[in-house]
């Protein structure tokens, strides 16, 4: 939908939120690294992936797993 399609009051409060979330919210790090949009898609699917699949997700595997992908 375009913009000017939405109530005005809808549009207000997901500004409000966009706006608390970009000025409260601070970045993701995983081992002092902070992640950027990429990475933290590609972990969370590794997790989804392992908790889908039975398992617990390892912590330091996914992290091995970004550092591959990254590199």
């Amino acid at each position: 939908m375009e913009l000017d399609q939405l109530r005005p009051e809808f549009f207000e409060q997901v500004m409000n939120l966009r706006k608390k979330i970009l000025t409260r919210c601070k970045p993701k790090t995983l081992n002092g690294v902070q992640l950027n949009g990429e990475m933290f898609i590609s972990l969370t699917k590794n997790y989804l992936s392992a908790i889908n699949d039975g398992a617990v997700p390892n912590i330091e595997n996914a992290w091995s797993y970004l550092c591959k992908n990254e590199c």
